[in-house]
């Protein structure tokens, strides 16, 4: 079989980070797809190193993952026996329960659907064992933990020489680059940015090396550098430095893993093997409610019960800021009650609450964690572990929707195991490479994604399973690899990640991204399509012929899928963007010969949409609404899967 594994291959040698000066390939991200890369790389003799910027690996989170067909042949393929340990840790064949329970005011019916393991094909597994499992497979001497990386540089042969890692990692002790590399000692802090333009300008072809550099160690010399850094990635960061920072999709999330063996030890919340998926929102006849409401229970294994409550909210609403919020305003009125003293002559109040503002944007939205001691996910967007007040938060909304059936298991929860977090995504990009083909994305770094469908976990594996196959064959053709995997991969993700974006809180982004005008019935018609399509996986990546809905799409239906997906939400400065789409394609045996080749030219600008409703106040949330000028890009009836968009083509091959 192509690209098997050779039983008789060697292992890749181990080294000490104190020795490391160069290695094969550099993962940056010690998450579930950088270890998953890192354990099928090394299995085929391949000298993989993960460099993580947490003090240690493991860490607790509270969150759940599922997993479905398309990862078990991923993560199959990658390791043998990795699915077996994975199912062993986990819950299979789980029995999904949906249930929408709109409010009686709006009319429509409440619905149950219940679908069979048999149906599903769903196991469950916590985060973190998934995470155990993978690092089992991977030797402790080549995972560096408290390595933040800071950007890179590509090195062609016919350069002059870089300049030193040394150079570049003292000057990271001051700064984080986010122009593709440290801003390094004696004027050396734009070589990668120039590099880069002029590896983009010129077409000088691949790069010979990367390095990569780190706050505080020392930079690595390596053949390939992997960005695994998750949705807030610094590698995407310096391979794009001017594009929008991640886009926020209208929820509020707060999960718990609870020790409750048997799903009623603690309290009575769920039957073994069971995921209950409880909505606010709902579809009638003619008519479909976005909910406002979303929540989960359901066994997670090892005698755990995971649930998760998701508020929808048009900008992050974290716990701390809203009880910020009320304290002011109660000083507010405490201020009036005293007296109403004028504001200058008591010293506070409006410079007061003014400063207090400019304190909190200041503050990353992710400010619960930071106020409170925290770091690293609390700096780049999310709230954390244990917020005060975020318990009774899920509480109130709880009976405030009636919901008393999972009051009691909320109850039960120590509020310190509750994990608060906003939901973001990244917006596609068709090229996850850096201009020397020496960098390259992979998981949420590349296609961060809402998490309604379930697939960021499983996309990862299949990015990593890909990434594994192409540099297993070709090997040591790094730029080669790097092409032939984005070839398997770009457009598959990118239509995976439209359509979890139709499952955000956002009108703006669900509109731009679902196809215009379907009814409820069609609605669901394409939903199950999905799943169809994503657990064929080798097979069809690009889209299922037999469908209706998910069919293969063009190169240039591609380019325009990406633009609508881009279109509102995005936050864009006016720019023009060059792209190339291909339509060649690898099953994880061998790549098609057919290709399309488009340049193509988007133009975009700036647009701002207010939330509905004033749930949490006027959105900040921006949309550059896409603008299109050209050819259209898609057969006539709408466009790409009904949504039309339209290109400047500049060239076709």
């Amino acid at each position: 079989m192509t690209n098997a594994i050779n039983a008789c291959a060697p292992k890749a040698p181990a080294r000490s980070v104190q020795r490391l000066e160069s290695v094969d390939v550099c993962i940056i991200g010690g998450g579930l797809g950088g270890l998953a890369l890192a354990a099928g790389l090394r299995l085929r003799g391949i000298d993989a190193h993960v460099f993580e910027a947490a003090p240690k690996l493991r860490n607790e989170t509270s969150t759940l993952i599922s997993l479905g067909p398309n990862a078990w042949v991923a993560l199959e393929e990658l390791h043998p026996g990795l699915p077996a340990d994975l199912k062993r840790r986990g819950v299979e064949d789980c029995t999904t329960i949906t249930r929408l329970r709109p409010p009686p005011e709006s009319g429509i019916e409440p619905t149950t659907l219940e679908r069979p393991g048999s149906a599903s094909r769903l196991t469950t597994i916590r985060w973190a064992e998934t995470q155990d499992a993978l690092a089992l497979l991977v030797p402790d001497e080549v995972v560096h933990c408290d390595h933040p990386a800071t950007g890179y540089t590509e090195e062609w042969e016919q350069q002059a020489p870089a300049v030193s890692p040394a150079a570049y990692a003292a000057a990271a002790e001051g700064t984080e680059a986010a122009s593709g590399g440290a801003a390094a000692a004696e004027g050396g802090g734009a070589a990668e940015d120039g590099a880069a333009t002029e590896a983009r300008s010129s077409g000088k072809g691949p790069a010979s090396s990367v390095v990569v550099h780190f706050r505080g160690q020392p930079s690595v010399r390596a053949r390939l550098v992997v960005g695994a850094d998750g949705i807030f990635s610094a590698v995407r960061a310096a391979m794009y430095p001017h594009e929008p920072p991640a886009r926020y999709l209208g929820h509020m999330n707060w999960n718990c893993l609870l020790h409750n063996p048997g799903g009623n030890t603690v309290v009575d919340a769920h039957k073994p093997g069971q995921v209950i998926y409880t909505s606010d929102g709902g579809m009638g006849p003619d008519k479909r409610l976005e909910a406002s409401l979303i929540a989960y229970m359901c066994d997670a294994g090892g005698g755990y019960t995971f649930w998760q409550v998701r508020m929808q909210y048009d900008q992050p609403c974290f716990t701390v800021d809203l009880l910020r919020h009320q304290q002011r305003q109660q000083q507010q009125q405490q201020r009036q009650q005293d007296g109403g003293a004028d504001d200058g002559a008591n010293g506070s109040s409006s410079n007061g609450d003014n400063a207090a503002n400019e304190d909190n944007s200041r503050v990353d939205e992710g400010s619960a964690n930071v106020i409170l001691g925290g770091s690293g996910a609390a700096r780049r967007g999310r709230g954390g572990m244990g917020v005060p007040g975020s318990k009774q938060r899920c509480l109130d909304r709880l009976k405030a929707a009636g919901w008393e059936w999972m009051v009691p298991l909320v109850a039960a929860t120590p509020e310190s195991s509750i994990f608060e977090r906003a939901l973001y995504d990244r917006l596609p990009l068709d090229d996850w490479a850096a201009p020397g083909r020496r960098v390259v994305l992979l998981g949420d770094s590349a296609h961060g994604m809402h998490p309604g469908p379930g697939q960021g976990a499983r996309t990862a594996f299949e990015d990593a399973h890909q990434l594994t196959l192409a540099l297993a064959a070709l090997w040591p053709d790094v730029p080669a690899a790097v092409e032939r995997y984005m070839e398997a991969r770009v457009v598959r993700a990118n239509r995976i990640q439209a359509f979890a974006s139709e499952h955000c809180g956002l009108e703006s982004v669900r509109r731009a991204a679902a196809p215009p005008g379907l009814t409820p019935a069609e609605l669901w018609e394409r939903s199950f399509e999905f799943r169809t399509w994503f657990d064929q996986y080798p097979r069809n990546p690009h889209g299922d012929p037999e469908t209706k809905w998910w069919k293969p799409i063009t190169g240039k239906q591609q380019a325009g899928a990406a633009e609508a997906t881009a279109g509102a939400g995005a936050g864009a400065a006016a720019q023009e963007a060059a792209g190339r789409v291909e339509g060649g394609v690898m099953d994880g045996k061998t790549a098609a010969d057919g290709r399309v080749v488009l340049e193509v030219r988007v133009v975009a600008r700036d647009g701002a949409c207010c939330g509905e409703g004033g749930k949490a106040g006027a959105s900040a949330e921006a949309a550059g609404h896409g603008e299109a000028k050209g050819q259209e890009a898609a057969d006539s009836g709408g466009g790409v899967d009904g949504v039309r968009v339209k290109l400047a083509v500049l060239k076709a091959a």
